[in-house]
């Protein structure tokens, strides 16, 4: 069905690193510094032959640091993240540094020009930074702000970026330039007391902007539902949403985990989808469900980010054309982004098996006349849909994101290859 990506020149490509969904283990170290402490000073070694001593940048600049190897799966999986970030707040007040741990000068640089990391890498040689900061498991996230105190400890930058920077920022004094905007008020306020307050109404619980963001800023394990259509979703979505249409709910609420927190949405305070979601998900038994009664339009008013598929050069696809256009030998390129055992176990004939950490290696050498084809398990909210939007961002054209992923493919029993 697909073209075999080994045929466009690309031998070796696909020993991708298996993008883990733990995170890697690190060397020991003395106590972990916590959200709170002041930021241990160090003076490092840039990959590109500078140096960096960390306390320079109190008072300037906010900092974030990712601990790494590059032989950690889920590091690797972190920097396209770690590069889009820098390009969501290129020329403010926040710096990034990745701090590679005990590799050769060689490997660090083969790395930064592989990846094209558009941040600078610090060379820990001896673990000295690693030790002051009690960086145990792999990759470790932290957040300095301009006053040289931690406000972000994790694995993975917070989801909110806006509220992120403004926490690295907020120490600065006046007359800086901002690193984001802050955002304008709502050019229509929504009804009184609902920005406020939370509430709950006939049995339905209604969460306001700031509720959604302080959990998306905690981690909270939350799943947002964007109960829109997908072509809407495709236009503009909140991030980390997952489309599912009001009206394939219930055929989809199997797949969800009933223990996470589920937050539904629409498109703005008098759309009543997302009410109606809600009281779906609760009579299907989900304990924990609530509307963010705002919706799309609410979140875009405050200035907040959006996903766009549609508006950076992804199209998306559903089962059904896909088998058209294999029936017809369209001319295509199956990339699936699910890890090599489910790979293995059963995917779309003619597709090759990706690692997210490998895009941009292979970005170059994917061919141009043909349509480029990318899917996961499901389609919602996994690697493919990231994937998509990362090879349209570097300029690939014709690219499509299978709806429904391989899971729905493989329920409508269409063809299935495996490597056993």
């Amino acid at each position: 069905m697909f073209t075999n990506l080994a045929s466009i020149k690309t031998a070796g490509i696909l020993a991708a690193l298996v993008v883990a969904v733990s995170v890697c283990l690190a060397a020991p170290a003395v106590r972990a510094v916590e959200v709170g402490d002041e930021a241990p000073d160090f003076t490092l070694q840039t990959h590109d032959g500078k140096e960096l001593t960390l306390s320079r940048l109190e008072g300037k600049r906010g900092v974030v640091l990712m601990f790494f190897t590059t032989r950690c799966p889920a590091c690797m999986a972190t920097v396209p993240r770690m590069k889009r970030f820098v390009r969501e707040t290129r020329g403010g007040n926040v710096l990034v540094y990745g701090v590679n741990l005990g590799e050769s000068e060689e490997v660090v640089k083969r790395f930064a020009r592989d990846y094209g990391v558009n941040y600078r890498v610090l060379l820990d040689s001896e673990g000295a930074a690693q030790h002051a900061y009690g960086v145990r498991r792999l990759p470790g996230i932290f957040g300095i702000d301009a006053a040289g105190v931690i406000q972000h400890k994790g694995h993975r930058l917070p989801r909110n970026t806006y509220t992120f920077v403004k926490k690295l920022t907020a120490p600065l004094a006046g007359g800086q330039k901002e690193q984001v905007k802050e955002p304008p008020k709502p050019s229509h306020p929504p009804k009184a007391g609902v920005e406020e307050r939370d509430r709950t109404e006939d049995g339905v619980s209604f969460i306001s902007r700031e509720t959604l963001q302080t959990w998306m800023e905690e981690e909270k394990d939350l799943l947002v539902i964007d109960v829109l259509s997908p072509e809407s979703y495709a236009q503009a979505h909140l991030p980390g949403a997952v489309n599912i249409p009001g009206a394939q709910l219930k055929d989809k609420a199997k797949y969800l985990a009933k223990h996470r927190t589920v937050v539904a949405y629409c498109a703005s305070f008098t759309c009543r989808a997302s009410t109606a979601a809600v009281r779906t998900l609760t009579e299907l038994g989900f304990p924990d469900v609530h509307d963010y009664e705002g919706g799309l339009k609410d979140w875009k008013d405050a200035g907040l980010p959006v996903r766009a598929v549609i508006e950076q050069g992804v199209k998306r696809v559903n089962r059904e054309t896909l088998s058209l256009w294999a029936s017809t030998r369209e001319p295509m390129m199956g990339l699936d982004m699910r890890r090599p055992e489910d790979y293995r176990e059963g995917h779309i004939p003619g597709a090759q098996c990706v690692s997210v950490a490998r895009l941009e290696m292979i970005a170059d050498r994917l061919p141009t006349d043909r349509k480029i084809v990318v899917y996961g398990e499901t389609g919602r909210g996994d690697h493919s849909v990231y994937a998509a939007e990362e090879l349209a961002e570097l300029g690939i054209e014709n690219v499509y994101s299978l709806v429904g992923g391989f899971r729905e493919w493989k329920e409508a029993q269409m063809p299935i290859a495996s490597k056993k």
